[in-house]
């Protein structure tokens, strides 16, 4: 679903890439909302999904779930150019 929001909309101003990655890594294996095993009390996660990390139009890193150990690929170098940063986490 889109938003028609403001420009300067942005709900993760004040959280550094890294404190966005960290905290998908955490969750990106846990029960999603629609997952049938997740109670009510649970911390809803991504279900293993794979992520992509977007600000501002640019997409500055990918966290791929797959095998239960997150994989982040970041894009925030220079002009968008891939750092050659991976980490398994």
């Amino acid at each position: 679903m889109l938003y028609d929001l403001a420009d300067d909309h942005e709900p993760t101003r004040h959280f550094t890439l890294d404190d966005v990655i960290a905290d998908l890594v955490r969750r990106i294996n846990l029960p999603a909302a629609h997952d049938p095993t997740a109670s009510e009390d649970d911390e809803v996660g991504f279900g293993g999904e794979d992520l992509a990390v977007w600000r501002g139009g640019k997409l500055l890193a990918v966290i791929r779930g797959g095998d239960g150990r997150p994989e982040v690929t970041r894009f925030d170098g220079p002009e968008g150019d891939p750092t050659g940063r991976s980490d398994s986490r």
